[in-house]
């Protein structure tokens, strides 16, 4: 410690010391010593310290310890740790993406476009199959979005760019003399949630599958939960 506090450093620079506590085999017969060892570099690191732990091979595996319950990384603290925040069933510890189900509901590409070999014109993108694209505003859209896009609506669908799909599919915003078009799928993901008939409702589900929720990656719970593990596990693994 004394060398330390004789180091000079500039202020103008942001620096990172490591005082190294101890070198010390791994046995039962140093177990005191470990404990004595960890307590005295937490002291001094502010109740942070890493550990290099040497196998026998020589491969260096390098541990992070924080006594505060912290990210490392700066991501913030969970706080105190209590059942519900690893209950899916609880608010507190659902996943908010996926409401603790681990699995998200939601538009299918493929069953929006179900044959790619046709064209627009001949009813590939299926909502639309049973509305006439003969005329009307729907068709005046459809007509600016290839004249912008320089696509043709006779275009079979696997012949258009991933960019003129997603213009289509998600929409885009205001084109010359029309209002933004919303695209396909968040059409259908406005009227799904707005509706109030189950007709409607049944409908657009149709066009719908479920997925493993891409937030907790099926797990059903918050990240702050899933972020505490016993021996690299999740809590609820590692009870199994």
């Amino acid at each position: 410690m004394s060398e330390v506090e004789k180091l000079e450093l500039n202020k103008q620079q942001k620096h990172s010391i490591e005082i190294v506590v101890d070198r010390v085999g791994i046995s039962p017969d140093n177990n005191k010593r470990i404990l004595d060892s960890l307590e005295t570099s937490l002291k001094n690191g502010g109740g942070k310290t890493v550990l290099l732990v040497f196998s026998p091979d020589d491969q260096e595996k390098t541990l992070l310890l924080n006594k505060d319950r912290s990210c490392p990384n700066g991501h913030g603290a969970p706080g105190d740790l209590e059942p519900r925040q690893f209950s899916f069933n609880s608010p507190h510890g659902a996943c908010p993406t996926c409401t603790g189900l681990g699995v998200i509901t939601e538009i299918d590409e493929d069953l929006i476009i179900p044959n790619d070999s046709l064209a627009i014109i001949e009813g590939c993108i299926k909502p639309l199959s049973r509305l006439s694209i003969s005329g009307g505003w729907l068709t005046q859209m459809f007509e600016k979005l290839a004249k912008k896009y320089r696509f043709k609506l006779t275009t079979p669908w696997r012949d258009l760019s991933k960019k003129q799909q997603d213009v289509i599919l998600y929409g885009t915003e205001a084109i010359e003399g029309i209002a933004g078009f919303e695209g396909i799928i968040p059409n259908l993901n406005r009227r799904y949630k707005d509706t109030t008939s189950e007709s409607s409702r049944r409908d657009i589900e149709s066009y719908m599958t479920k997925k493993s929720c891409s937030t907790c990656g099926g797990a059903r719970l918050k990240q702050a939960s899933l972020s505490v593990t016993i021996n690299q596990k999740i809590l609820p693994k590692s009870l199994n």
